[in-house]
């Protein structure tokens, strides 16, 4: 492997904080979606904070949102 002898090594890169991720990319969204005129009620972002933390997985949190989505038709 070829390496640029100019390159500093800084050493390992500190672990990602995955939680402040999720949360920055669950804000995104929700910006995007109020500007299309969709609020995120305490319902919503409950499940989102379950996902941010991993008390969810995304899968879940998908079939969790068409079940409210499926009780709210009824």
């Amino acid at each position: 492997m070829d390496t640029n002898p100019y390159e500093l090594d800084t050493g390992p890169l500190p672990p990602a904080d995955v939680a402040a991720a999720r949360r920055e990319q669950f804000a995104q969204a929700n910006a995007s979606l109020a500007l299309e005129g969709m609020v995120m009620d305490a319902g919503d972002l409950a499940i989102q904070e379950a996902v941010i933390t991993g008390a969810m997985t995304p899968d879940e949190a998908v079939a969790k949102y068409l079940e409210r989505t499926r009780g709210a038709g009824q």
